[in-house]
């Protein structure tokens, strides 16, 4: 009988709960975090991050810095990128930054005999549509920039994304270059934010 009954106790007995595992925190992303990543780890970052309205970029300046090593020789691996409204279309500009190397090291811009930013390398920026790269992010287009004629900068072709759904201060991008009616895949940059458009 007393047997029976603690069969009967252990069959009715709650299994345990099981032990939750802590979930660590994922540390927000910067720029120079995102420097320090390979291109695949970069390419996972991108194909998981989400697009940019022209809203959520307007009238703001951005940090910029180019992944491959080898813009570092070619005096472009940082510069500083804005967007502004002009005449109803979002355009933007990068502006020239001393090359001092590590991101750690302060962005700043070089100016012009009048103490202005030297701006070049300007573009419309309209979301991606048929026919481009990337269907689902903020394209850069320099071809219709309004650039001096045979500057090389007119066969870029950018894609923004940013990495978080609700904020737009550090973005990923994708370089093309238009060759041929094609666009090929040149490298990555990254963007953060650092101050509203001045002027």
């Amino acid at each position: 009988m007393k047997n029976a009954v603690q069969l009967m106790e252990k069959e009715t007995e709650k299994p345990a709960a099981p032990k939750l595992r802590a979930v660590e925190p994922v540390a927000r992303r910067d720029l120079v975090s995102l420097a320090t990543m390979s291109k695949t780890e970069l390419d996972e970052v991108f194909d998981n991050a989400f697009e940019v309205l022209p809203e959520e970029v307007a009238g703001r300046e951005y940090n910029g810095f180019n992944h491959p090593v080898f813009t570092s020789f070619l005096g472009i691996r940082k510069f500083r990128k804005g967007f502004k409204q002009v005449a109803g279309e979002l355009r933007g500009y990068n502006i020239k930054v001393l090359q001092n190397g590590s991101p750690m090291n302060a962005w700043i811009p070089l100016k012009q005999p009048d103490g202005t930013d030297i701006r070049h390398g300007f573009y419309l920026v309209e979301p991606a549509g048929p026919g481009c790269a990337d269907t689902e992010a903020l394209f850069l287009d320099y071809g219709r920039g309004n650039n001096p004629l045979l500057d090389p900068s007119a066969l870029l072709r950018d894609y923004l994304r940013k990495l978080e759904p609700d904020n737009a201060d550090v973005l990923l991008g994708r370089a093309y270059l238009a060759l041929g009616g094609r666009e090929v895949f040149m490298s990555y940059f990254l963007l953060q934010y650092e101050r509203p458009v001045p002027y």
